[in-house]
């Protein structure tokens, strides 16, 4: 047991923070006692506290950054929770940061992305409809797993042509966004390169009878 400095009382060692310089190796006063003392002096000294962070920070900028990482793998939903909060309150500085951060590590950023394409083509392809939705103001969302549950409905052939897909399919909204289309499964098709690039923003109907179809 230890007395405190400050409030006097006696506590176990455990209430006391370490202190290698001290003889029984620990701090004077009790962790209560300084944890109060600190969010007096933090909030009486904003403006010094926050010069001393942005020092600290810069002198272990490693360290710091490890910190952060273990943390965020400990408390990955909080994390996650925090970032929302933060980035629906500091939206224009959020977009701000993302671009200098893009600007000074462009071939860095294409290098993951380009990582993050290969390992999962589908997800890259479902991320970008889900871009363009939002762009237009359209509303849906892709289910994961439905350009392989496509690929087997379709027998793997294009939709338009009935040729074999091969690997450098699309997949297509059958009614297209800029004409009012969802982005929802039951709006997606698989097309050859090809046959998507000659659709392109054309109405389905249209498009199939100057291929020579009567619909």
């Amino acid at each position: 047991m230890k007395t405190c400095s400050k409030c006097g009382e006696n506590k176990p060692f455990s209430d006391f923070h370490k202190r290698k310089s001290a003889k029984d190796g620990l701090k004077s006063s009790c962790k209560i006692c300084r944890n109060r003392d600190n969010a007096t002096y933090r909030e009486a000294n904003p403006d010094k506290v926050k010069a001393s962070l942005v020092k600290y920070k810069e002198r272990n900028l490693d360290r710091v950054k490890q910190r952060l990482k273990d943390w965020r793998a400990a408390n990955l939903e909080k994390a996650r929770e925090r970032s929302s909060k933060w980035y629906f309150a500091n939206k224009d500085r959020a977009k701000a940061m993302s671009a200098e951060r893009y600007k000074n590590n462009k071939e860095r950023a294409k290098e993951k992305a380009h990582a993050r394409y290969l390992s999962d083509p589908s997800q890259y392809k479902i991320r970008n409809h889900k871009r363009r939705a939002t762009l237009l103001r359209v509303g849906g969302k892709l289910s994961i797993g439905l350009e392989q549950k496509l690929y087997a409905l379709q027998k793997g052939k294009c939709a338009c042509c009935k040729r074999p897909l091969g690997d450098k399919y699309h997949m297509d909204h059958i009614m297209p966004l800029a004409l009012g289309g969802s982005n929802t499964d039951d709006n997606i098709q698989l097309l050859r390169a090809q046959c998507n690039n000659q659709k392109y923003m054309k109405h389905p109907v249209d498009f199939m009878q100057e291929r020579g179809y009567l619909l």
